[in-house]
């Protein structure tokens, strides 16, 4: 039975290339991290979405943890984690190539709005959560920013992933298709997908799914703006995340203001707001302790 077990380890990890940590400095940048070959031969499951591979995926390394300051829930990353299982576990690996084939595949244009909208946000944060993978390097990867060269940012704009037939980067998944699909009007989305950093909202062991989308992104809104990186209103102020800034058009054509955002989704503001001022993004890898 050992024997049997090994075989079947073995037979599936050879399908895979290793973790390779990019170079600090100018480097050249591969994302595509399964051949069309291995997953030609992958079998998806009839009774099956994304977001049933994703919240396998998910379950084995997200963590509940509570945040220091609010004592509000939040979430982390066990990338050490991710990536034994990315070496060493058949059923992990398994789950891992259907959801590679499934984005592949999948008929962008025949999904409902919400399907549609719901897959963008599932591959985004798949695919994040897959370049730390590749990049991890035993921990020695500090911030997702630092992939290609240290704050070169170059992750979400040089690596590239199949998606509906295209090859996308986190960059276009997130700016030429999620957003222009919501018509830049749903802040909310930013509250969902990912950057795997300590700056980010919520992290959600769950996966996206069409027919339950706005009652998530509620949810990950407002649980999100319970937490002092997205909200803090200590000391009479008024600070939010950095996306609100860099995002400002998707909260404004939503809600008519980021004021009007922030009340329609929390319940902890002032009667009467003080100015606006952002807190400062923290870009360290949101990795489990």
């Amino acid at each position: 039975m050992k024997s049997l077990i090994l075989l079947l380890l073995l037979s599936v990890s050879c399908n895979y290339q290793a973790p390779v940590a990019l170079q600090k400095g100018p480097a050249s940048i591969s994302g595509v991290s399964v051949s069309d070959d291995v997953l030609d031969t992958v079998t998806l499951d009839a009774d099956k979405i994304d977001s049933d591979y994703l919240d396998a995926y998910l379950a084995e390394v997200v963590v509940p943890t509570v945040d220091t300051v609010s004592g509000n829930p939040d979430s982390r990353v066990r990338y050490r984690r991710l990536s034994e299982l990315y070496l060493a576990d058949a059923n992990f690996q398994s789950n891992r190539l259907k959801l590679y084939k499934y984005y592949r595949d999948i008929s962008l244009a025949a999904l409902s709005r919400d399907q549609l909208h719901a897959t963008y946000i599932n591959a985004y944060n798949f695919f994040t959560l897959e370049t730390v993978l590749l990049n991890y390097a035993d921990g020695a990867l500090k911030s997702i920013s630092d992939i290609g060269g240290e704050g070169s940012f170059r992750a979400f704009k040089e690596i590239f992933y199949r998606l509906g037939g295209l090859k996308l980067s986190l960059d276009q998944i997130e700016n030429e298709k999620l957003r222009p699909s919501m018509n830049f009007a749903d802040g909310r989305v930013h509250f969902a997908l990912i950057c795997a950093s300590i700056g980010c909202p919520v992290l959600l062991d769950k996966a996206y799914r069409g027919e339950t989308l706005e009652a998530q992104l509620d949810y990950v809104t407002r649980i999100g703006l319970k937490l002092p990186r997205m909200l803090d209103l200590r000391n009479g102020g008024l600070k939010v995340s950095q996306i609100f800034d860099w995002f400002f058009d998707d909260f404004v054509n939503q809600s008519g203001s980021v004021e009007a955002f922030l009340r329609q989704y929390s319940d902890d503001l002032p009667a009467t707001l003080p100015p606006l001022d952002y807190v400062d993004y923290d870009w360290g890898l949101n990795d489990a302790p």
